[in-house]
């Protein structure tokens, strides 16, 4: 590196961080200034917020929004810095003597240009790897900056075409109070519903555990999660799960499928291990068990199941709910009116990639901009993917922006290399041709074009013109 290329890049860097802080802090003052009530109101059956904890709330809610404030400046900083180090190299008629000395003004854009990339390459870092992991935290309001406050959710659509609704959510203890989930088959139509008086995410398991709620009155069982399907007389529940497939048709089963050949004498039988028996139908039901215990052997009228699970495909390759229990005894239940596995100690879970986080971001109008581009691609291969044009547009800013950036440099960057001695003017053309620029991205972004087209459009316009605008510098 040359003592040149060395002035310069000292120059910009230092332009940089300076241009950075007066940004980033112009950007926190002004959104405390609008916003500064919803920090220090008080809430309803709580004591007055003390000036430390205001404090700490306000540092901790900017700390994380300052991540957003960056990927959103990042362009703007590196182009304002360049043009403050290039208009005070003029100014001081520093350029003059690099031309005087035979250099090229193309040859001092150079490490500013490369140190322009680097700064690009910081935003990138800070769009995938800073942003994605504290997502949930960026969507909190400033009056819930801890994520304790319960609100209402939304509908919200997940994997498995599933809606979910609920009374209350509380993103930081990843509890669903009142929560219903209404299950959906390949055309969308209704399939069954989920539903219980509370439910809490597992992240050890990745699914949502439907908890039994207080009971209605004393000395009455409490409500129990339960699963409704279409058509089905009977819900299935934590309690009881209502089918025909008893002890009998799982030795029916087991003769059938594994000992074909083999005729089983089941009155010197006393149990039947690693039971995994389908029951036939659209529930797509299988019932998994560690072993079946018959009361006493040969009596196919009744067992008790260890460590089982009813797990329900509904039409997926993998199962989606589940009943699971530590034991399960076969039998009719007068209160159910049906044929039975009576379960002890049971739990409904349902398995999909929405996580508490993830509930919390979804809530959010932003939240396709708070994802990782690895997030962004999975969200666009679920088979009905929320918004997906919007998904693809986000997805081809991320790489679009970077190309942005540097043509925003080189569109600017002849205004203030021109041999115009009176600075105001040029800085007066720079503005106006760098708003001109972000005014076209936006309406570009913000019409009904293909998501290619609307992000790469203005690279493939600016582009060309920032090529001839370099060339009609006179070096």
């Amino acid at each position: 590196m040359k003592t040149l290329d060395r002035y310069i890049v000292r120059n910009f860097l230092i332009s940089a961080v300076l241009f950075f802080a007066v940004m980033m802090s112009l950007r926190v003052v002004t959104d405390l200034f609008i916003n500064m009530d919803e920090f220090t109101k008080r809430k309803e059956g709580e004591e007055e917020k003390s000036f430390k904890v205001v404090v700490s709330e306000i540092s901790t809610y900017y700390g994380y929004q300052s991540l957003v404030y960056f990927r959103d400046l990042g362009g703007l900083i590196i182009v304002t810095a360049a043009a403050f180090t290039l208009a005070r190299m003029n100014h001081t008629n520093e350029l003059t003597a690099v031309l005087a000395s035979g250099v090229s003004l193309h040859r001092v854009l150079l490490p500013i240009i490369a140190c322009a990339i680097s700064l690009n390459v910081l935003v990138i870092i800070d769009t995938e790897l800073l942003i994605p992991p504290n997502e949930h935290r960026l969507v909190r309001s400033r009056d819930d900056i801890e994520g304790k406050e319960a609100s209402h959710l939304r509908p919200v659509t997940d994997c498995h075409d599933s809606v979910w609704y609920s009374r209350q959510f509380r993103p930081s203890e990843g509890q669903l109070l009142c929560p219903l989930i209404v299950l959906r088959d390949g055309r969308l139509a209704y399939a069954g519903h989920i539903a219980g008086p509370s439910a809490v995410y597992a992240p050890d398991r990745g699914e949502w555990v439907f908890a039994p709620g207080e009971p209605p009155a004393p000395g009455e069982p409490p409500v129990p999660g339960r699963l409704h399907l279409k058509d089905a007389k009977v819900a299935s529940t934590t309690e009881f799960v209502p089918t025909n497939l008893g002890p009998a048709d799982i030795c029916d089963y087991v003769q059938r499928e594994k000992y074909p050949n083999r005729r089983i004498n089941w009155n010197g039988v006393s149990g039947i291990d690693y039971i995994d028996v389908p029951e036939d139908g659209e529930k797509a039901l299988t019932l998994r068990a560690a072993r079946l215990s018959f009361d006493k052997p040969g009596d196919l009228a009744s067992g008790l199941l260890r460590d089982v699970r009813f797990e329900y495909t509904l039409g997926r390759s993998r199962p989606v709910v589940c009943l699971a229990a530590s034991s399960a005894s076969f039998g009719y239940r007068d209160d159910f009116k049906s044929f039975g596995w009576t379960l002890h100690g049971g739990r409904l879970t349902y398995a999909c990639e929405l996580d508490a986080a993830r509930l919390a971001l979804r809530q959010s109008t932003e939240w396709l901009k708070y994802m990782s581009t690895a997030e962004l691609n999975r969200v666009l291969k679920l088979p009905r993917a929320r918004d997906p044009a919007r998904a693809r547009l986000e997805r081809h800013t991320r790489f679009a922006d970077f190309f942005n950036s540097v043509i925003l440099l080189l569109v600017a960057m002849p205004f203030v290399l021109s041999r115009e001695r009176n600075i105001k003017a040029s800085a007066a053309r720079t503005v106006l041709m760098v708003g001109f620029v972000y005014v076209f991205i936006y309406m570009t972004r913000n019409e009904s074009l293909n998501p290619a087209l609307a992000a790469w459009l203005p690279i493939l316009v600016f582009g060309p013109i920032s090529a001839v605008m370099l060339d009609t510098v006179k070096t």
